[in-house]
């Protein structure tokens, strides 16, 4: 018997050469959980917004999700668009909104509407992406 793959909630073993049943026993350990602060500055004044996920196993993992949970709270502002529609928008999608006082503004979308009264309209509720602001170009 080999262990092929292993976390620390299963265990997937490889039994060669058994003819019959076989009985497997795996015996281990308490998981044991411990917490660590990451922490990740988006503006000079504000609120501290504390976020708790025993799901997360180590150091890198904590410090993406302080990263992603960073981009979504600086992306304060949330927009809700009405439009002629289009089947092919999907929740998660960025778009570019025209826009006069920011130029290259990005939306990650949330939740899109589709309705059909012998046309097509929509509406889309989004908030700012402000993941890859410094990088985009339209």
């Amino acid at each position: 018997m080999a262990i092929v793959e292993s976390s620390s909630h299963f265990a997937t073993v490889e039994i060669v050469g058994a003819a019959g049943a076989v009985e497997v026993s795996v015996s281990g350990r308490e998981y044991l959980t411990s917490q660590t602060k990451v922490s990740r500055q988006i503006n000079p004044t504000g609120g501290l917004e504390i976020w708790e996920n025993p799901l997360v196993s180590d150091m890198v993992h904590a410090v993406d999700l302080a990263n992603w949970i960073g981009d979504y709270m600086k992306a304060d502002r949330e927009y809700d668009i009405q439009y002629r529609g289009d089947p092919r928008i999907d929740a998660n999608d960025i778009a570019f909104l025209e826009n006069k006082y920011v130029p290259d503004l990005l939306l990650r979308v949330y939740e899109h509407t589709l309705k059909f009264n012998g046309a097509l309209s929509g509406t889309i509720k989004a908030r700012r992406d402000m993941g890859n602001v410094a990088t985009t170009e339209n």
